[in-house]
Parts: structure tokens; C-alpha cells; sequence
């Protein structure tokens, strides 16, 4: 369980999980062996959450209390995306009309992208 804790923390707190399991220096330690542990044992799979939710109570906290809290945001949209990136703000889009001049295409990006 030992194990389990130290790479809980480290996944909680942003490493990616093979990094978090590389630094336990065991060849047998890898992602395989992880998602089988966590497979057999459910109390892993609750102390590999409660690492993560943890730390993300810790920010919020931290972002409730602190004037400086851009840096946090930031790392939560990028580390933890999947709950917390912000919306597409701006849509792509790359579309050629033929026969149509290059000046008005121009303007009509430039006022696509002001949207």
C-alpha cells in the first residue's frame, strides 16, 4: 500500500502516471502491473482517487484565499483538462471559395475570428 500512496501523490499532483511509477526505481512497477493492482485491490483505486481529489481540493482552497492564483488555474486546465479546461474560445476554420478574391476572404476570416 506503501506504493500505492507515493505514486497516488505524485499522479495527484500533476506527474503524468508512468513518470509517477518510473520514480519508484522497480522495473516491476509499471503501468501494467499498476492497472492490474488496481484491478484486484478496489482500496487502491480509492487511494489513487482520493490522491487526486485531494490535491484538487488543496487548489481550490488555495485559489479561494490567494490574490496570485492564475499560476494554479493554469496548471489545473493543463494537468487536469479533463475537468477543468476552458471551452474552445475561438473556431479554426480553413475553407477555400473559389473565384472569390483573396482580400475579401481576408476581411471574412478577420471578422470570423472576432466572434
Amino acid at each position: 500500500m506503501d506504493v500505492v500512496k507515493r505514486v497516488s501523490e505524485r499522479f495527484g499532483l500533476g506527474l503524468p502516471l508512468e513518470m509517477a511509477l518510473c520514480l519508484e526505481k522497480d522495473e516491476r512497477i509499471n503501468e501494467d502491473s499498476w492497472r492490474h493492482a488496481l484491478a484486484r485491490k478496489p482500496e487502491f483505486v480509492r487511494a489513487f482517487k482520493a490522491a487526486k481529489a485531494e490535491f484538487l481540493g488543496e487548489s481550490f482552497q488555495y485559489l479561494a484565499k490567494h490574490e496570485d492564483w492564475r499560476a494554479r488555474v493554469v496548471f489545473l486546465e493543463r494537468r487536469h483538462g479533463d475537468d477543468f479546461r476552458k471551452p474552445a474560445d475561438n473556431l479554426n476554420v480553413s475553407t477555400t471559395i473559389a473565384g472569390l478574391p483573396d482580400e475579401y476572404l481576408k476581411i471574412f476570416r478577420d471578422d470570423a475570428r472576432k466572434l
